[in-house]
């Protein structure tokens, strides 16, 4: 391709959705995780010896999420097997500044605000600073900055979907699974 000055440029290829080494070692690692996670769940204690029900057992939540990580890993390394032979692809530009404020948010999250300030407005700011951080980065390499009514828009969006996510994870959380949320 030849920009307007007349200098040939590389055309970006399109991702690629094919899977990848990475995927097929990450699928054997979140396996392996998931299985030390359902292990460990399996060995908490039951109280049983209090007459208390099954799902109120402390094991439980944890060993749903290393069942599901279990499986989830199994089906990725499954679909990427065949990927084993291939190189691994370079990272997109920007994917380790991306990881980076994943980090940063995710840290935030777990080590300032959590036990500051109540869970829910914890968890809904979290939300909302990592849709709309990423939402406009997004846009920003795809050349269409949101303006005026356009980023209302999104703005109003991503408060809308962290609100209603908090609120659900945290009635959720201390509603059906009687977890008390610091």
């Amino acid at each position: 391709m030849v920009d307007d000055t007349g200098v040939t440029v590389a055309e970006a290829s399109p991702p690629s959705d094919q899977p990848t080494r990475a995927d097929a070692l990450m699928g054997i690692v979140f396996v392996f995780f998931g299985l030390i996670i359902t292990f460990e769940a399996w060995r908490m204690p039951r109280m049983e010896e209090f007459g208390s029900n099954i799902w109120s057992a402390p094991g439980v939540v944890p060993g749903m999420i290393g069942i599901c990580l279990t499986l989830m890993g199994f089906f990725l390394f499954m679909r990427s097997r065949q990927a084993l032979n291939i190189a691994p692809p370079k990272g997109e530009p920007g994917s380790r500044l991306r990881v980076l404020i994943t980090l940063g948010l995710c840290f935030g999250f777990a080590f300032v605000a959590v036990g500051l300030i109540p869970f829910v407005l914890a968890a809904f700011l979290f939300l909302f600073s990592f849709i709309m951080i990423f939402d406009l980065q997004d846009r920003r390499v795809e050349g269409k900055p949101l303006t005026g009514n356009a980023l209302v828009k999104r703005i109003a969006l991503a408060f809308t979907v962290a609100a209603v996510a908090a609120w659900t994870i945290t009635t959720v959380f201390e509603d059906v699974f009687f977890v008390r949320l610091p």
